[in-house]
């Protein structure tokens, strides 16, 4: 398989784990991130592949406001829904 090189920019302690984990595992540190990338890749591939067409649709419509997390818009929404606001 043909290469290309890419430059990263990352933490000195992050490189050093990096190159750490390389050797553990006998490998390098540009094997051990396709390796990575192609795992986080499939993953992303068969969970698309688990949802329903018109999830698959939906996925993206909606912008949620960045001041609020959607698990803090989740939990008002079932509040005001389900429990008690004084």
């Amino acid at each position: 398989m043909q290469t290309t090189k890419l430059t990263l920019s990352a933490n000195p302690r992050l490189i050093q784990e990096a190159k750490r984990l390389a050797k553990q595992g006998n490998t390098s540190v540009s094997a051990l991130f396709a390796r990575y990338i192609e795992s986080l890749s499939r993953g992303r591939d068969e969970d698309m592949a688990n949802l329903s067409p018109i999830t698959r649709k939906a996925l993206g419509m909606v912008r949620l406001p960045k001041v609020r997390s959607y698990k803090r818009i989740l939990e008002d929404s079932l509040l005001d829904k389900y429990g008690f606001r004084k």
